[in-house]
């Protein structure tokens, strides 16, 4: 004989889209990326109460970047996998040589 009880549990498995903005720091030393922003804050606000500009201010800034991110960044974890697969590379390759200069200033910078 058991002392346990059947638990039926019955619900919907939702999954929450991930929208949040993030922003990365290597973005600022990106020129077009001032440019993106720039060119967001600067758009005129029909709103007179200060609160309501900024968050028009704001959002339209973050929409802003995120579409400039979408056409100069792209895909953040796709290049992130080619990095390390070249650093792995030229890893693999310096223990059975010795690499050019162009290679090591390669490995430092994608290291970096």
């Amino acid at each position: 004989m058991s002392d346990h009880t059947p638990l039926l549990l019955q619900g919907e498995l939702s999954r929450e889209s991930n929208n949040h903005f993030r922003f990365e720091n290597f973005w600022v030393r990106m020129e077009s990326c001032f440019e993106a922003v720039q060119t967001a804050w600067n758009k005129p606000v029909n709103s007179v109460q200060p609160l309501k500009r900024l968050h028009i201010k704001l959002a339209r800034t973050i929409k802003g970047i995120k579409n400039w991110k979408k056409s100069k960044i792209g895909d953040t974890r796709l290049q992130l996998a080619i990095v390390k697969e070249i650093i792995l590379r030229l890893e693999t390759a310096q223990e059975e040589r010795t690499l050019t200069q162009d290679e090591l200033d390669l490995l430092k910078r994608l290291k970096g």
